[in-house]
């Protein structure tokens, strides 16, 4: 599938002083420095021949656009329009644009994985909206909110380009760019095609939760990675994101993927999120319960947690279904688990 992605840096405040941390997230996003991706800007930026980054782009000059929302940013106005901007390029053998912020990671295999479900010569507009009710309150549920990624067909990308500054200037009020692609979108008819896997994260903290408890679909992305707590809590940033991608070279369409077992010898309840977490709840009771007839056994002497799992990179070609989990014989301080399809008629059962 030929795609090629645009990465957008946002005129902000808080980007100041910032290009040195992008270039990390960027070199370890695996931007190469070909004609298939590029970074938006709307002024040059230093970047040395050798650092493997996407080529800069100018965006085009925006100030003939209304803009009257008071806590927006132009830059909005700026990032709605690269798209058109890009079209206008003539990129050749595009099938998608697909679209993210600077502090966003993309698993790149599983976005192949979803584009490769639709047509690209009809009109697509893929993405999902936020984790956080009130922002879709505040914008709407119908966005596909850029922090988490977006993709447009070419077909979509050629009819969007022809009203874009026309569709534009007819809401100056909106806050930023998402909005302003979607008010575009709602004029040429063409509905947002949900897809659960792209991840705008309005939140702050850990990401643990929602990440162990990944819905069944694949993982395509993780936005804002600056603000959020680093995903694994005992590295940095940068560096958590690294062990990450260590997991995704064995299965990509798997990670993240969760699973529960059932330990019925020791009463214990195991979830395994491939690549990245297993999570064992242990709880004290404070008081002592007479007629309890059964005593749990305690997970302090595993010293090491082995899962064992058989690549799949077809289950999504499939209909979907969390995979089935199972512990297996072991010794008193190594845990053995495996993850895999389940068979017919298998459940996760007490």
């Amino acid at each position: 599938m030929a795609s090629r992605a645009t990465s957008i840096v946002p005129d902000r405040p808080s980007d100041a002083g910032s290009d040195r941390n992008l270039s990390v997230f960027l070199r370890d996003k695996g931007c190469p420095g070909d004609d298939s991706k590029g970074m938006q800007q709307n002024k040059n930026v230093t970047i040395k021949k050798d650092e493997g980054l996407p080529e800069i782009r100018i965006s085009e000059n925006t100030t003939k656009f209304l803009y009257t929302n008071r806590q927006g940013n132009r830059s909005g106005l700026r990032i709605s329009r690269v798209v058109s901007e890009t079209l206008r390029l003539d990129p050749k053998d595009v099938r998608w644009f697909v679209m993210e912020d600077d502090d966003t990671v993309f698993v790149v295999e599983n976005v192949v994985r979803i584009l490769s479900k639709y047509d690209h010569n009809q009109y697509y507009y893929i993405g999902s909206s936020s984790e956080s009710h009130i922002q879709n309150i505040f914008f709407s549920y119908a966005i596909a909110y850029g922090g988490g990624g977006f993709e447009i067909s070419y077909p979509l990308a050629k009819e969007l380009e022809k009203i874009q500054d026309r569709c534009i200037q007819r809401y100056p009020g909106l806050y930023g760019s998402d909005d302003r692609i979607q008010a575009c979108m709602a004029e040429l008819g063409v509905p947002l095609t949900r897809e659960p896997g792209f991840h705008q994260y309005d939140v702050y903290g850990n990401l643990l939760g929602l990440l162990g408890a990944h819905p069944v679909t694949p993982l395509v992305s993780i936005h804002h990675l600056d603000v959020v707590d680093p995903i694994i809590p005992s590295m940095g940033r940068v560096e958590g994101l690294r062990r990450l991608f260590e997991s995704l070279k064995y299965d990509t369409a798997s990670i993240m993927q969760q699973s529960i077992c059932y330990d019925k010898q020791r009463y214990w309840s195991i979830s395994v999120s491939w690549g990245y977490v297993i999570v064992g709840v242990y709880h004290r009771h404070k008081e002592s319960y007479p007629y309890c007839r059964w005593k749990i056994e305690s997970p302090e002497n595993i010293s090491a947690i082995v899962v064992l799992k058989r690549p799949d990179n077809n289950r999504w070609q499939k209909a979907a279904r969390r995979d089935c989990c199972k512990v297996l014989p072991s010794n008193n301080s190594i845990l053995y688990i495996w993850v895999g399809s389940c068979q017919a008629g298998e459940t996760s059962e007490m």
